[in-house]
């Protein structure tokens, strides 16, 4: 058979040609004239050769896979195309913001903050955003001041005022000038005087008015130098007290008393000064009347309760006034014992002791006074005086209050008001 497409002869037949490929085509016989012959059996009928596929050429492979390639390659540019979208900065700044905002709804503002972050990265200053922004920075500067975290609140306030827009800016200022404040008031709560004036300066420096602050923590460093000594005076006064030397201790008070006076001036708020000496024993300076005191003894809840020792500092040098006794609530009541000098000019003119019992300080009951060497007694109700008779003397009536051991002396006044108004302790009743 002879292959028209490439002229390959093949003598068996075949339906391809076995050099190219291509289908070969059979010449066809024209049949003779037949004559018509009488039946006489059926031939058998011929099989045709069965066609096989058509196989595809390379070339015709090829050609087929192009379409799906087109289709591949159409998927692939639309991904890319909407992965570009996304990566647009505009698109990436609005995600944020609409991220940001939502956490806002939600209070969570430190994830509110790290989206605005991620759109200021974009749009330095925004100031679309920056107000909401500056809100968010703030109200995580705010729980750090919470927290008493007042140094961290007050950087990051600083650091959130950079990256926003100027007009969103005065919040986080504000916020800081707070934490700095209460970081300077905290430390000076805890006696860092130089660290807290040291961190105002550097505030000021930055611009921040805090002038007043500081000058308040320098007051406060003063006031606390100034506690120092007067407790480290009022300990060597307990110490003298301890060794039951009270006429020097009485002495050493009388002499401090003007730096009590300047002190009580200065500070009105701190009298009573109370300095804890050893368990429930402590020692502070209290004031009564135009006198500042002393008392060292039992307190309980800074009150003077139990029993103590009193001292009047009496700067003018008149009076040289102390007491052992009991206290209740703050006041004497119970027994009771007095020593009490006077002076003139710097010369003893009464020396007396006095025992008693008080309510209040008032002398309720017998009541017993040594003076000039003898012993006196008599009684008093609720602070006035039991006169005990009243008699002639030098053509007087008078009434006696008192009588010597041996009622051979009497202390009487001629004035009546003596007889008239309560009597005790002095700075609790006349005496």
């Amino acid at each position: 058979m002879y292959c028209e497409k490439c002229g390959y002869t093949q003598e068996e037949e075949t339906n391809f040609c076995p050099n190219c490929g291509a289908k070969l085509i059979r010449p066809v016989a024209m049949p003779a004239e037949v004559k018509e012959e009488p039946e006489t059996e059926t031939a058998a009928p011929v099989k045709e050769p069965e066609v096989q596929p058509e196989e595809k050429t390379v070339s015709e492979k090829k050609k087929s896979r192009k379409p799906l390639l087109f289709i591949l390659l159409a998927l692939l540019i639309a991904a890319g195309g909407y992965f570009g979208y996304t990566q647009l900065p505009s698109t990436k700044y609005s995600k944020a913001v609409s991220a940001a905002r939502q956490y806002m709804e939600q209070k969570d503002c430190a994830s509110a903050v790290s989206e605005f972050e991620k759109a200021f990265a974009i749009r330095p200053m925004d100031e679309e955003i920056s107000d909401d922004a500056a809100a968010s920075w703030n109200a995580l500067a705010q729980d750090l001041i919470d927290q008493k975290k007042y140094i961290e609140a007050a950087e990051l306030a600083e650091t959130a005022a950079e990256k926003v827009a100027e007009k969103s800016r005065n919040v986080l200022w504000e916020t800081a000038w707070t934490g700095y404040a209460e970081a300077a008031k905290a430390l000076a709560e805890e006696q860092k005087f130089t660290e807290a004036e040291a961190l105002l300066e550097k505030a000021i420096e930055k611009g921040y008015t805090l002038d007043d602050e500081l000058k308040d923590v320098k007051k406060e460093e003063k006031k606390y130098l100034e506690i120092e000594n007067q407790e480290k005076f009022l300990k060597k006064v307990a110490g003298l007290l301890d060794q039951e030397d009270y006429e020097l201790a009485l002495e050493a008070a009388c002499k401090h008393a003007g730096e009590f006076q300047a002190f009580n001036l200065m500070y009105l708020d701190q009298i009573p000064l109370i300095t804890a000496i050893d368990g429930n024993k402590k020692i502070g300076v209290h004031r009564k009347d135009a006198w500042y005191t002393i008392y060292y003894g039992d307190y309980k809840d800074d009150k003077r309760d139990g029993n103590g020792i009193y001292l009047v500092c009496d700067k003018t040098g008149v009076l040289r006034y102390y007491a052992v006794g009991e206290w209740k609530d703050n006041l004497p009541n119970g027994k009771m014992k007095e020593y009490r000098k006077f002076y003139t000019d710097g010369k003893l003119v009464k020396d007396q002791t006095i025992t008693s019992t008080v309510v209040n300080g008032i002398y309720s009951g017998e009541v017993e006074m040594i003076y000039e060497g003898k012993t006196f007694k008599g009684s008093y109700t609720d602070g006035i005086v039991d006169v005990i008779e009243e008699k002639e003397d030098n053509g007087s009536r008078i009434k006696v209050m008192m009588y010597s051991e041996d009622r051979s002396t009497w202390v009487w006044y001629t004035d009546e008001r003596y007889y008239s108004t309560p009597f005790g302790m002095i700075g609790y009743g006349a005496y």
